[in-house]
């Protein structure tokens, strides 16, 4: 069954792929790391803290960001891009970027003035049934499912909790205070306040499915 899961993965990975190659994009090519410029607008990422407050981020998750504020992945650098972009710049969400390209939704996440992320890992793509895998080389499916991660607001840790309209049409749910959070009680978020230039991020350790 891992074995299967691998290769489901590695499909969809090699068809999302093709599509960045090819320039199947909204309209400009996307590279997995944009040269980035502008005034850095946020702290330091990376710092551990019990009660995030304002830009700092929180979880088990941020000290594998750079801290090298020259890095493409680092905070400084996110904090300057907008969404689609600063996903790219992660290194943590390198099959999340090929999703978004192949799904067409750079210059959507790009152009939006407020958005809030729950961004997938690598690792929680991972975790995806054969099913889901397999749905998800559908480009109307795969665009609801990243849709499904992104809500019309920006939202702060204090914010958090409770139900809320996605892009994609469906509610989820956030529970958990402090540093410790769970969205749809299946996703953990493992690096939270994450700044972009349009949207507060959230890396979470499982891929969501919209209901129904």
């Amino acid at each position: 069954m891992r074995t299967r899961l691998a290769a489901g993965l590695a499909a969809v990975v090699a068809v999302v792929l093709t599509a960045a190659c090819s320039g199947g994009t909204d309209g400009r090519e996307v590279s997995a790391r944009p040269v980035v410029s502008g005034p850095v607008t946020a702290n330091p990422a990376g710092t551990l803290t019990a009660t995030p407050t304002g830009n700092r981020t929180f979880g088990p998750d941020c000290p594998a960001m750079p801290t090298d504020p020259a890095a493409p992945g680092s905070a400084q650098n996110l904090a300057r891009t907008p969404l689609g972009t600063a996903v790219a710049n992660n290194p943590q969400l390198s099959t999340l970027t090929t999703a978004i390209v192949r799904a067409n939704l750079t210059g959507t996440l790009d152009s939006a003035k407020a958005l809030t992320a729950f961004a997938p890992t690598n690792e929680a793509f991972t975790r995806l049934s054969q099913g889901d895998l397999t749905g998800l080389a559908n480009s109307g499916k795969l665009k609801g499912v990243i849709l499904y991660h992104v809500l019309g607001q920006r939202l702060a840790p204090s914010q958090l909790a409770g139900t809320h309209r996605t892009q994609q049409g469906a509610d989820l749910t956030v529970t958990g205070h402090g540093a410790d959070f769970m969205v749809n009680k299946t996703a953990k978020i493992v690096c939270g306040n994450i700044q972009a230039a349009n949207a507060t991020v959230y890396l979470i350790d499982t891929v969501l499915m919209p209901p129904g």
